[in-house]
């Protein structure tokens, strides 16, 4: 348990180095001559009955390198072509090998929104989401303050930006229900500080989240790699799931998802 803690410390510890980095350098302003069009991530959610935010990952802390043959914008068109609804990037460089590269890429490629995934802790990392094309920001209940999430939420809509606020237990949604502007809420199975993934936290959560707000798009979030479980999701009134190592290694994943089409 202190080993993986200490990963999460490492990686919050990490992102304030690069915050000051944006700060300090010239990065930003490299951006400025890009031009994006935004498109709705959620929108894009409530397209179906459940919509496929397929993820473009290479590599995680816990597994290591997950996809060998790598290559980013195939990936999305690929998940583009079998129905994916929107597509999530990862963008942290050191514990994920994503790049922010990646995303301009596929934004440039795929008319999909894009979901930027990485961790974020300061409005700096929202304009620069903003300026390398996202359209909607991950924001993870469990590593910021309620004054740092409502900031980070308020600063995302000045830039147009959607956000899934992620939870992973009762005291994130505690966190998140005190919160102005929620209106997708993520619940990943994957405990935070253990890295073990709980299928049950999911539905657990989401009938709190039912009980708690009035109106709210639910997106599951890690684990899922059989049809069972997602034909549960949507009858349990989920609107979304999230997967990424599950399309990779699974076939009858995709088909599931070319067959909402």
């Amino acid at each position: 348990m202190t080993q993986l803690m200490t990963i999460l410390d490492d990686i919050i510890a990490t992102k304030k180095q690069y915050v000051t980095y944006l700060k300090t350098s010239d990065y930003l302003n490299s951006l400025q001559d890009y031009s994006f069009q935004a498109i709705s991530f959620k929108q894009a959610l409530t397209a179906s009955s459940l919509s496929l935010i397929a993820e473009v990952k290479k590599a995680s802390p816990s597994k290591g390198l997950i996809n060998k043959n790598f290559d980013p914008v195939p990936l999305a068109n690929t998940y583009d072509r079998v129905g994916a609804a929107a597509l999530s990037v990862l963008t942290d460089e050191i514990y994920f090998q994503g790049h922010n590269d990646y995303l301009m890429a596929i934004k440039k490629d795929v008319e999909r929104p894009i979901l930027r995934k990485d961790f974020m802790i300061d409005p700096i990392q929202i304009k620069e989401s903003s300026l390398i094309g996202a359209d909607a920001v991950l924001l993870i209940a469990a590593i910021l303050s309620n004054n740092q999430a409502q900031e980070l939420i308020d600063c995302s809509r000045e830039y147009g930006l959607d956000v899934l606020c992620e939870v992973h237990d009762s005291d994130d949604l505690v966190k998140v229900s005190s919160l102005k502007g929620v209106d997708i809420i993520g619940i990943n199975n994957r405990n935070l500080k253990t890295f073990d993934v709980d299928m049950s936290t999911s539905l657990l959560l989401k009938k709190q989240i039912d009980e708690q707000f009035d109106s709210v798009i639910c997106v599951a979030e890690s684990g899922y790699d059989d049809v069972d479980q997602l034909d549960c999701l949507r009858e349990s009134g989920f609107s979304a799931v999230l997967i990424g190592e599950g399309l990779v290694k699974n076939q009858f994943m995709i088909e599931y998802f070319n067959n909402e089409t």
